[in-house]
This record gives structure tokens, C-alpha cells and sequence, in this order.
């Protein structure tokens, strides 16, 4: 728009800001209810599927067997005893590559034990777009086809909290800017 500085631009320009800034809005909270929708139905709603999971003609989940393999072998290590490091230098040895498909690291077989479809769990908004819990997730049993056993699961979610290490887990006063300032 061709704006000058006479009184008339000044309301043109606030009427003009004032219906951008609302259709931003209103598109977020559009596309928010189409995911919540979408999530209602065990859809996929973006991004990149789990390891053993690829995404159907219909945007909902199959099991890729090939990556499925590798999945329920973490699983059995973890429940043997083997740690993160472990099992990742060992799946690399043999020569498995995670979804992106490069190398295996720690923190994504951590990530692999602590997500809830491999036992058949849809989960949609866990965390929001910063990373943290949300607490308002929708969850829905048998929403995906499980690779992994719950009784499996469960014994490797109950070894992982024994494991747990760190000072907030094992000090015996708290520290008080644990979790506030960062190296």
C-alpha cells in the first residue's frame, strides 16, 4: 500500500496491522486444531518418524522391518545390562545407521528407550516448540503397531530409573541452581 502521512494513512496503516496481525493468529490456531485432529486420528503430523516406523499412503505409521530389527535389539541390550555408549558403538559396528542415517549416539538410544510407540502408543504434543513438557498430550493405546513388548518396555523403564545418575539424584542437599545455570 501506498501510504503517505496524512491523518487517513495513520488509521489505514493500525486497520491494516491490526488484520495481519489477527489472520497470523487465527492461521496458528487453525493449524493447531488440523494437528490436534490429525493426532485424534493416530496420523502422522510432521517431521521425521521413529526409527522402525515409516510413514503410509494414508499419513499413518507401518513398521519398516529392516530398522524395526534394530530397535528390538536396543531393547534386548538395554535389558542385558549393555549401557547408551555400548550399544551404540556396537550397532555401529555392525553397521546400522539411525533414521538420518548416520552413526548412532548415546543420547538417541536413550531417546529410543523412552519413547512410548514402540509399544504402540500414539503421542502427540508432549513438548511444546522449546522442548518442554506441556503435560496436555494426547495419548492413544494401540494407536500404532508396537515393535517392542510393554512387559519388554516397562522392565527397560524400570532399569533406567535404577540407573538414573547425576548430582540431583544423588546429593544429599540440593543444589539450588541445578537446572538454572549451565556450563
Amino acid at each position: 500500500e501506498q501510504l503517505n502521512d496524512s491523518p487517513e494513512s495513520v488509521i489505514l496503516k493500525s486497520v491494516l496491522q491490526g488484520m495481519n496481525e489477527y489472520y497470523s493468529l487465527n492461521l496458528a490456531r487453525e493449524v493447531k486444531k488440523g494437528l490436534k485432529e490429525n493426532a485424534l486420528k493416530c496420523i502422522h503430523t510432521g517431521g521425521i518418524p521413529p526409527l522402525g516406523y515409516d510413514i503410509g499412503e494414508d499419513r499413518k505409521y507401518i513398521i519398516n522391518e529392516i530398522e524395526a530389527d534394530s530397535v528390538r535389539l536396543i531393547f534386548k541390550l538395554y535389558n542385558e545390562g549393555m549401557g547408551y555408549a555400548s550399544i551404540s558403538d556396537y550397532l555401529n559396528s555392525l553397521g546400522r545407521k539411525n533414521k538420518r542415517g548416520l552413526p548412532f549416539r548415546k543420547t538417541s538410544i536413550r531417546d529410543i528407550l523412552l519413547n512410548e510407540k514402540y509399544i504402540g502408543v500414539f503421542v502427540f504434543g508432549k513438548k511444546d516448540a522449546h522442548g518442554h513438557l506441556t503435560g496436555n498430550e494426547i495419548k492413544i493405546d494401540n494407536g500404532l503397531p508396537a515393535i517392542v513388548d510393554k512387559e519388554i518396555f516397562y522392565l527397560v523403564e524400570a532399569k533406567m530409573k535404577k540407573r538414573k545418575t547425576g548430582t540431583r539424584s544423588t546429593a544429599h542437599i540440593p543444589y539450588y541452581l541445578t537446572g538454572v545455570c549451565y556450563c
